[in-house]
């Protein structure tokens, strides 16, 4: 019995280190993710931006595409970066989150 706890006890200071690595590389990749994520929205953003100034161009035409579509687009854009606000903060936690998850792997294998 005290052998193996011994051996048990060895195992774990030995592997102590190695979840560091893993824990860094994966905040890399969820920071990179969400620059992505940011830069998708930012894009987004310009596109509807543009959809409001094309709506604006064609009123000065005469041409009612709001009537078209029957929507108030200036409106609906209107909240520009937060348009997306409630998938842009449950991205922010999964990503926030997902390196974690490497920790946990280590507190599991410590309480085995």
């Amino acid at each position: 019995m005290g052998r193996d706890r011994q051996y048990r006890a060895c195992r774990c200071r030995c592997r102590a280190g190695q979840h560091i690595p893993l824990f860094i590389l994966a905040a890399a990749v969820a920071a990179g993710s969400w620059l992505l994520v940011w830069h998708y929205n930012e894009r987004m953003t310009g596109a509807r931006n543009d959809a409001v100034t094309l709506v604006e161009r064609l009123k000065s035409y005469d041409i009612d595409y709001d009537a078209l579509l029957k929507t108030d687009v200036e409106s609906a854009y209107s909240a520009g970066q937060n348009y997306d606000r409630q998938e842009l903060t449950t991205f922010a936690w999964v990503l926030g989150l997902s390196p974690f998850l490497v920790l946990l792997v280590r507190l599991a294998s410590f309480l085995r």
